[in-house]
């Protein structure tokens, strides 16, 4: 790979293009993440943060797309997400209340005006807890 990114015949094939681009090239930053729960925000360095099962929190970004998970919880644990100014899903069981999504025991959503809420229940760990990044639930949500 690296012979053919430094120049000579090869350095011009469409590989070479793309491989050039993916090592040179800088993802643009993204739009911070803010949760807020009981008045105080914390901003989220990274992409993940960690919350307490049972809560309900506001999440505040710019990004078109966030995609919620959770990982090391106990099996039906939850947490309930508010996000202003998100209106899609792509997943879970669409709830007809807060209250209903409130009570729900699967991964459910619900939207009120310009805000969706999203409920988040852990299923089984996927395995031991060996790799926190084994997720046991997960959605994105859409603008």
């Amino acid at each position: 790979m690296l012979g053919s990114i430094g120049g000579g015949a090869a350095s011009n094939t469409p590989l070479a293009q793309s491989q050039r681009a993916a090592l040179f090239a800088r993802r643009p930053p993204q739009a911070p993440i803010a949760l807020v729960r009981n008045g105080k925000e914390f901003k989220i360095s990274g992409d993940q943060s960690t919350v307490k099962a049972g809560t309900e929190i506001q999440v505040k970004t710019e990004r078109p797309e966030v995609t919620l998970s959770l990982a090391e919880m106990d099996k039906g644990s939850w947490v309930i997400f508010e996000l202003p100014g998100f209106a899609n899903a792509t997943s879970g069981t669409e709830q007809s209340s807060l209250n209903a999504l409130r009570q729900a025991n699967e991964t459910s959503w619900f939207r009120d005006g310009d805000t969706l809420w999203v409920k988040l229940v852990a299923g089984p760990p996927v395995m031991q807890v060996i790799r926190p990044t084994d997720l046991q639930v997960s959605m994105t949500v859409s603008r």
